[in-house]
């Protein structure tokens, strides 16, 4: 009885090879698999990555191409409301009175009110004259000039063009929306301008955000731009404009700076935590 009991304990000894073969096999396909799995879900996880960084970048894309055509569009709106200059022609007839008749605080916008607009002014370049509704601090006045005679114009209309420019830029910065009558070598010869706080634009700002979704237009597809993205607008010195920004760190993130006849501003793209689930 024994020697048939070794007997067969010594035929099933034969098979131990195979069977720890096996199960090395087992473990190593088993560890091969759990690797491509973790390779898959890396790439996934890039793709989707890259895809929500090119969102962003598009969204940022958008959000400048929106914005800034808006700023100079508005400056358009002031050539209308001065009926391509014609309500300027007589610089003597001007008073203050006069000027806050012919530049409607929505001239720039529709977006905008009376507690925006610092003062409305006529300028003549070549005497070096203001016609204001409203007195112009020193430094103010200086710096107007300076921008008046140094500043980029955008062509608007015939011998009219327009630039946005910023002064006093630090603690309490102001705005200047300018529409100027250019000579032959393109130097102002007269204007009107709207000297405004920087919330005059930060209130354009949000216009376009609550209006104008940042991706996909108007298709089916498209979210409020509430749902998908923080915005953010800043003076070249970083002084704060307007912001819909809560995440203090967003993964995603992404700047844009306008060109210099629409002011310069630094303007910004984040996307929203909770965006990734809606795209």
């Amino acid at each position: 009885m024994w020697k048939a009991m070794l007997k067969r304990l010594g035929s099933h000894r034969a098979y131990l090879p195979l069977v720890v073969g096996l199960l090395v096999l087992t473990f190593l396909l088993t560890a091969v698999l759990a690797y491509q799995a973790q390779d898959a879900d890396r790439q996934h996880r890039e793709a989707a990555e890259a895809a929500l960084r090119d969102y962003t970048e598009l969204a940022a894309d958008q959000w400048l191409n929106e914005f800034q055509p808006n700023l100079i569009n508005g400056i358009t709106g002031v050539w209308v409301a001065i009926k391509g200059g014609a309500l300027i022609d007589d610089a003597s007839a001007l008073t203050p009175g006069t000027l806050t008749t012919i530049l409607p605080d929505t001239a720039l916008c529709r977006c905008l009110d009376g507690e925006e607009v610092l003062a409305r002014l006529y300028f003549d370049a070549e005497n070096r004259t203001v016609v204001s509704s409203s007195v112009l601090a020193e430094s103010d006045y200086d710096q107007f000039w300076q921008g008046v005679e140094s500043q980029p114009f955008a062509r608007l209309s015939g011998r009219w063009s327009g630039a946005w420019f910023v002064v006093s830029d630090g603690r309490s910065p102001t705005v200047f929306s300018v529409l100027a009558e250019l000579d032959s070598a393109s130097r102002p010869v007269r204007g009107v301008a709207f000297h405004l706080k920087p919330e005059a634009v930060g209130d354009i700002a949000n216009f376009i955000y609550q209006s104008r979704p940042l991706l996909f237009g108007n298709s089916p597809k498209a979210h409020p731009n509430d749902a998908l993205f923080n915005v953010a607008l800043s003076t070249q010195q970083q002084r704060s404009i307007y912001s819909t920004e809560t995440d203090a760190r967003p993964a995603f993130a992404a700047q844009r700076q306008l060109d210099p006849v629409a002011g310069s501003f630094v303007m910004s793209v984040s996307l929203k935590a909770t965006a990734p689930d809606l795209l």
